[in-house]
């Protein structure tokens, strides 16, 4: 991904734990490119939805995932999510 610490991002997003983290990410793609969530390329064709929510979910003992964060691109756009912010980014 060509984004660097000093690029701000296009779109920004705090999702809660139980929102479902694909739907946030489509939303948001979907805000930066001012298209229909149903125009944005299927996000399973590029990442499991499940694993995503399952990657910054609380832990099965309870405790909370300290740090983390994801990339990958969606329709063209970087996209990195963040777990310490509990944060979408998108970019142009």
């Amino acid at each position: 991904m060509s984004v660097s610490q000093h690029d701000e991002p296009a779109h920004r997003v705090e999702y809660e734990e139980s929102d479902e983290l694909s739907f946030v990410v489509v939303s948001a793609v979907a805000a930066v490119s001012s298209s229909s969530i149903t125009e944005i390329g299927p996000i399973n064709d590029i990442v499991d939805p499940e694993a995503l929510c399952e990657l910054f979910a609380t832990r099965p003992d309870g405790q909370a995932r300290d740090g983390g964060r994801v990339s990958f691109r969606l329709d063209g756009y970087p996209i990195e999510i963040d777990a310490d912010s509990r944060e979408v980014l998108v970019y142009e």
